[in-house]
């Protein structure tokens, strides 16, 4: 069958065939195969435009060449269902500590004055077993669980996820580099994704919407550290606050462990064992207050939940429901609204609270919230001063027509956090050495927001040219649970990836003949170079701004651990390059 646009050249044809769609010119050569699995075909509709423009452009990116990755579904591999029981035994033990313990306060937190009327017990039981089996069995087990992020939980699982499916990213992530990943969802027009649409340009447009996106999930994060440290210290007089200290932690602990065991082990484990055993305890403690009323005080100790984490979740996952798993608007507020109802309840009984000690784990939480956002603040508008500033291609083949520059024997690593080019930082370096390494590797760290990048789609490599200079552009792409703290290993695999590329690019004979080129540059060393840049506000920029960056960024970033240490640098092979951004 053959599609025809107008909009498209009359020698250019899309044909569907059983396992793949072909794209192909009039003499029947054949420019692009994709997997018939990948493309959504939408009844009535077919966009042939879009089929070209996915077929020449999709794959325009830093790499070419370097994309042959495995495109697997996912990188989180399927296990038997004897390891999923056995996980699930495990977890009991790691991940219901708050929940688990609740029984030992609850009761005491609600009859703070005693025990008045013993029907006032049956009350109490009944909000207890109605939350229980609403928020963390039929949420959290059952709803939650499966908004994971290829296994991941928490606040920041959430908001990658979210980041993977539409552009609210205050940082570029939407690349094709980002994409052509396995576990890096590309989607496609369907009659589905028409139902999210309004709200995806939505938030994709609104400025005010991404930031309270990503503040929302910087102070979910916070409240979960915040409450973890000074809960041990707090009391809280609130009936209701007893309750949601076991709904607070417990329940967010089930999908911010996620990590350390599957989906299916944390259902098996709550539903069957942690589940029944908590609502025996609160049974059976109901039954012997009721015998003895007296005794209400002497067995259980009190302490300060955070629920104002669950209600971000809540509104998270209602996002997710809608552009991720495709439901309807009004599943997605059915859910909000029931789960929203109760959380808010929960969390105004604690709001009554703030000047009975509920302000300490609720300002700890704003503090941390504005460290985190002061951090991500001046990341954004560095990395936007490199763009803006980045340097043109040409000036490469500028820089092997001077004569003044030499090439020293050895492997040079510059590493930068801009992939979009050549950093800034590289001229200053030339300016001021007048030499560059006989190998010259620009290493562009890209955080993508997914847990792990496997090492066979990490390394993205292309030439600068001319080809002959030996100099290479090389996009390492990393998951925010990826660690990068052994340089002796990682510089044995960009090699390796590096000799990789070459071999697709150039014939038997000058493919060994670069690879021995590059041997003999290892024997003579591999230099690490680092941009030590400093960060200060513009002259002409509001007060505010000085203050965060002139200061606040500042002393952030000189009580950090320094990039170096975190990547095992050898200090003898390492050299910092100063230079200075003004944002």
């Amino acid at each position: 069958m053959i599609f025809a646009d107008y909009e498209c050249s009359s020698n250019t044809v899309i044909i569907l065939q059983h396992k793949s769609i072909v794209v192909k010119t009039e003499i029947g050569k054949c420019i692009h195969t994709m997997k018939a699995h990948t493309i959504p075909v939408i009844p009535g509709h077919f966009n042939v435009l879009y089929l070209l423009s996915l077929a020449f452009n999709y794959m325009e990116s830093l790499n070419l060449e370097a994309g042959r990755v495995t495109m697997s579904e996912t990188h989180v591999s399927k296990v038997s269902w004897w390891t999923t029981l056995s996980l699930a035994i495990q977890s009991i033990g790691l991940v219901y500590g708050d929940i688990s313990t609740s029984p030992l306060y609850v009761y005491s937190s609600v009859f703070t004055s005693g025990i008045k009327n013993n029907d006032d017990i049956l009350g109490v039981l009944s909000l207890i077993i109605y939350t229980i089996l609403l928020i963390p069995l039929l949420k959290y087990a059952f709803i939650v669980l499966w908004a994971n992020d290829n296994g991941n939980g928490g606040a920041f699982a959430l908001y990658s996820l979210i980041c993977r499916h539409i552009e609210v990213s205050l940082i570029p992530n939407q690349q094709p580099e980002d994409r052509k990943l396995s576990n890096y969802k590309l989607e496609l027009p369907s009659s589905q994704l028409k139902r999210t649409q309004t709200l995806k340009q939505m938030l994709e447009n609104s400025q005010f919407a991404r930031i309270l996106l990503l503040l929302a999930t910087i102070l979910g994060t916070s409240m979960v550290i915040g409450d973890g440290f000074l809960t041990p210290s707090m009391s809280v007089l609130s009936a209701v606050s007893g309750i949601s200290k076991s709904l607070g932690q417990g329940s967010e602990a089930m999908f911010a462990d996620l990590g350390h065991f599957n989906v299916r082990a944390i259902q098996i484990s709550f539903t069957l064992i942690t589940c029944p055993a908590i609502l025996s305890a609160y049974i059976g403690q109901a039954a012997f207050l009721r015998k003895f009323p007296e005794k209400v005080g002497n067995a259980f100790y009190e302490s300060l939940p955070i629920i104002g984490d669950m209600l971000i979740t809540t509104w998270l996952v209602s996002l997710i429901m809608v552009i991720i798993w495709k439901k309807s608007i009004w599943q997605a507020t059915i859910f909000l609204l029931v789960f929203g109802f109760i959380e808010v309840i929960y969390f105004s009984s604690q709001i009554t609270k703030f000047m009975e000690g509920g302000y300490v784990p609720i300002m700890s939480s704003l503090f941390l919230t504005m460290i985190m956002g002061i951090w991500h603040y001046v990341h954004k508008e560095r990395y936007m001063f490199e763009f803006r500033n980045k340097v043109c291609s040409k000036y490469i083949g500028e820089l092997a027509m001077d004569r003044g520059i030499k090439r020293v024997p050895g492997v040079g690593l510059l590493y930068s956090d801009f992939v979009q080019g050549i950093p800034p930082i590289f001229p200053h370096l030339i300016a001021c050495m007048s030499s560059i390494h006989s190998v010259l590797v620009f290493v562009s760290i890209k955080v993508i927001p997914i847990s792990r990048v496997s090492l066979e789609e990490r390394f993205l490599f292309c030439y600068l040219e001319p080809r002959e200079y030996r100099m290479f552009h090389c996009v390492v792409r990393c998951g925010y649970k990826d660690k990068l703290d052994d340089a002796l290993v990682f510089e044995s695999q960009l090699i390796q990836n590096l000799k990789a590329f070459i071999h697709l690019k150039e014939c038997e004979g000058s493919y060994q003949a670069e690879v021995n080129f590059i041997d003999m540059a290892m024997q003579r060393g591999v230099m690490y170079m680092l941009g030590e840049v400093e960060v200060v506000a513009q002259p002409n920029s509001s007060f505010l701004n000085k203050i965060v960056v002139n200061y606040a960024y500042t002393f952030l970033r000189k009580n950090f651990r320094q990039r170096n240490k975190l990547m095992g640098i050898p200090p003898k092979r390492l050299l910092k390059i100063g230079m200075t951004y003004e944002i």
